[in-house]
Parts: C-alpha cells; structure tokens; sequence
C-alpha cells in the first residue's frame, strides 16, 4: 500500500489500469514521484511507458484507478492548472505543419511568459534548430522534428518535465546536449521524468530507475552510480520477464 500523500508529491499514481479493448496497456500501476526526483522509466517498445506518461498529461483517460494526480490535481479533470507548471514532448509529438519552427517557438515564448529571445535561442542553438527553423514545419524530418519537439518541451520555466523517448532519431552530438541541460534542471530543482528504451548518457540525469515490462512495474530502485549498472540491471530484468 502506497504511504498517504504529502507535499512534496510532484505525481501520485495509485493502481492505474487502461484498457483498449481487451489490450491492457496499464496493468495495476502504482508510482510516486517526488519533488527534484530524476526518475527514468525503461522498458522494450509496448511496455506502457507512453501510454502511462499520456496519462499523467490527462491525455488518456484511466479504465480504472484509485487515485491519479500531478501537484495534487486529477490531470484528466483539471489539467488547465497543471499544464504551465509543466514541459512534455512525446515521440509522436504534432505540430502546426504550416507554422515555421521559429514562429511556433515565438508563439510558445509568449503563451509561457519568457521574458526575452535569449532563452529561445539558446536552446534553437543548443538544438542546431536555426539552420532549418524559418521553414514550415510540414517539410521537417524526423530528426528535425524531435529536436524540434524537444526544444519546445525546455522552453520557459517548468516544475516539471515528462520526456518520451526522448533519444530517437538524434544524433549522438544531440542527445550530449539534452542530457547537459536537463542535468542543468535537476540542479535547479526541476523534476524529470524519462521514459526510453535507450539508456545512452541518462544516469547523469536520474536519480531513480523504473523498469515496466507487460504493462506493469517490474522494477522501482534508486539508480547506483557503478559504472554499467544501469545496462547490466535492465538487460536482467528484461531478460527476466
């Protein structure tokens, strides 16, 4: 049984099911995560991590759950009073393909309150968006359109940040450069939360390691800083399963 909520409860999630038909997508999920926590959750392809993150976002609606909530409100009922807190950006992200990705970003800028162009263009940069970023996004490959999705999930001043598979389809120089700003988060008190089946590079940014498998939680630790543990503990339980 999960302890009763407190404060410091960023996302509260008490036995979460979602169904498609007879497919159970989320099978009896229970999790807390806590203000400051890095939390990655990793698991093979159709193992509900998207579908559970969608589900914090109030995109999904749960089959059935006791308890679901982000900074103590139901995402799905009340999600306009978390949304601004929060930064998210999904593997299947969409986009207004007609604007340009400068526009879009611009339009972002303004709906969260950043003050000048100086954070727009660092990330622009820090994301080699400029080259590219005055074109309608319709024209956009995937990998132009994931670093675009990921520039405008750090863009502003989020408490939180969800990332779905946030390393496909980015090049290795990329995704150094995500997992560098999202370490400058963390220090800045940010919560994160990851869910990816590749690990490259993300123990420098969680603190926690959550396994799914089949829908359900298989594996919930603190994550340990030994060189290689991370790879070595999923491909065991993975293997497990």
């Amino acid at each position: 049984m999960m302890a009763q909520d407190t404060q410091d409860d960023v996302i509260l999630v008490r036995h979460l099911t979602k169904k498609y038909g007879h497919t159970v997508a989320l099978d009896d999920v229970s999790l807390r995560i806590s203000r400051n926590e890095g939390v990655l959750i990793a698991g093979p392809n159709g193992s509900g991590k998207s579908t559970l993150l969608k589900a914090l976002c109030g995109i999904l609606r749960p089959s059935k759950v006791d308890g679901l909530s982000v900074f103590g409100h139901d995402p799905w009922r009340h999600r306009h009073l978390i949304f601004g807190r929060m930064a998210v950006a999904f593997e299947d992200h969409a986009f207004p393909d007609f604007m340009s990705g400068l526009d879009f970003l611009t339009l972002l800028a303004k709906l969260r309150g950043v003050d000048t162009k100086g954070q727009m263009i660092a990330l622009a940069e820090r994301f080699d968006l400029i080259p590219f970023w005055d074109r309608p996004m319709r024209g956009y490959s995937s990998g132009m359109r994931r670093k675009m999705a990921l520039a405008q999930a750090l863009l502003g001043d989020p408490e939180l940040v969800l990332l779905d598979e946030p390393l496909v389809a980015i090049d290795k120089e990329t995704r150094q450069r995500l997992v560098e700003r999202l370490e400058d988060l963390r220090r800045r008190g940010v919560t994160i939360v990851i869910s990816s089946h590749l690990l490259f590079g993300l123990e420098k940014v969680a603190s926690r390691f959550v396994v799914m498998i089949n829908g359900r939680i298989a594996f919930d630790s603190p994550l340990e800083p030994q060189p290689g543990w991370l790879d070595a503990t999923y491909g065991r339980i993975v293997g497990e399963s």
